[in-house]
């Protein structure tokens, strides 16, 4: 199967279409002329012709050639096909929106730096069209208008979550005099994950980017996403995979110099805990504050008290809180009671 425009004339220019996609890897466009033209030869096509088509077979989408050059972080390949060989920068922002593909995404997770330089001027430009283009008719280009994925994280959030530090100075630098639109804006706070950079730099653990992010632009991590979850659950729960120093270095920073409220849901927050230095460090905090709790008493409640409550003793859980938080000694605060489905099926499982 696969779009037609992505099956060679011939033979010999299936073999010319490798070479060229291994010299946009390479990102060394030197042969990239000579190969151009070898393939009008074979094809008996001028380049003009097919350097939009999409002629370049990924692993699951067709590309064009400036296409496939943006998606590989091939900044040299990619300026020598607008430069020298007219490739055109709109139809391959409408061609990869067809895929369902978001090209700024990619840049930003991949942290292509220089690339991302190249293209986003030309991107806003492009942004500008679309949006004249969709005011001035009343029937909007399903092409130009489609979201075939929706996106957890925002541009800048996803160059926050893989740590490109570089990425996300560029947009600040960018927009120093405007505000920026929301999927560069770190302050942006995701409607459906209730989430900015902030808090989504505490999933990396990642201390640079936490520090910079406070110290340089001032993020907020006072937040809680939509999980009513604060910086401290999320970095406990990301810790738990992720072994290392990286996340004990975020929690004492979030902590002793940001000032994040570390009473919020602590008995969450220390049943997610599993490094011992993490928990030594949180029990110490809550001890400063003036509550004595320790993961191992709070686990041993937990096992111990789950079997004595019975399934009937739930039904009236919302009405009962009260008397449940007696049983099950935590704060009303405390993020059991936002999980109580989830609790209530365990209790009552066989």
């Amino acid at each position: 199967m696969g779009c037609k425009n992505c099956s060679p004339r011939t033979v010999g220019g299936d073999e010319i279409l490798n070479r060229i996609k291994s010299c946009i890897r390479s990102n060394e466009p030197s042969h990239l002329k000579d190969l151009i033209a070898l393939y009008e030869f074979c094809s008996g096509r001028k380049s003009h012709d097919f350097i939009d088509e999409r002629i370049i077979k990924g692993k699951k989408r067709c590309f064009s050639l400036l296409g496939y050059s943006l998606w590989s972080g091939s900044y040299k390949c990619y300026k020598r096909l607008i430069n020298n060989h007219h490739a055109s920068f709109y139809l391959m922002e409408k061609s990869l929106e067809k895929e369902g593909l978001d090209p700024l995404s990619h840049i930003c997770e991949k942290g292509y730096l220089v690339m991302l330089k190249i293209f986003y001027p030309e991107h806003c430009e492009y942004e500008k069209h679309k949006k004249y283009a969709q005011d001035s008719s009343c029937v909007v280009n399903s092409l130009l208008s489609i979201h075939s994925v929706e996106q957890f994280f925002t541009p800048i959030q996803l160059a926050v979550l893989n740590n490109h530090l570089s990425i996300v100075g560029y947009f600040s630098d960018y927009y120093a005099e405007e505000k920026p639109p929301k999927n560069v804006d770190l302050h942006y706070v995701d409607e459906y994950t209730g989430e900015n950079c902030a808090l989504v730099s505490c999933r990396t653990g990642s201390y640079a980017m936490v520090m910079m992010l406070y110290e340089k632009y001032q993020a907020d991590f006072h937040l809680k996403n939509k999980r009513n979850e604060s910086a401290f659950q999320i970095i406990a729960a990301e810790s738990k995979n992720n072994c290392g120093f990286s996340y004990l270095e975020c929690l004492m920073y979030v902590a002793n110099i940001i000032k994040v409220d570390i009473t919020y849901m602590y008995e969450e927050t220390l049943l997610l805990f599993e490094n011992r230095l993490c928990i030594k460090f949180v029990e110490e905090k809550l001890r400063d504050k003036g509550i004595l709790a320790s993961k191992k008493e709070l686990e041993t409640l937990f096992r111990s008290k789950k079997h004595l409550i019975k399934p009937e003793d739930l039904k009236d859980f919302l009405k009962n809180i009260e008397e449940f938080s007696r049983i099950l000694p935590c704060s009303v605060e405390s993020g059991f009671q936002s999980s109580s489905i989830a609790f209530r099926d365990e209790i009552t499982s066989p």
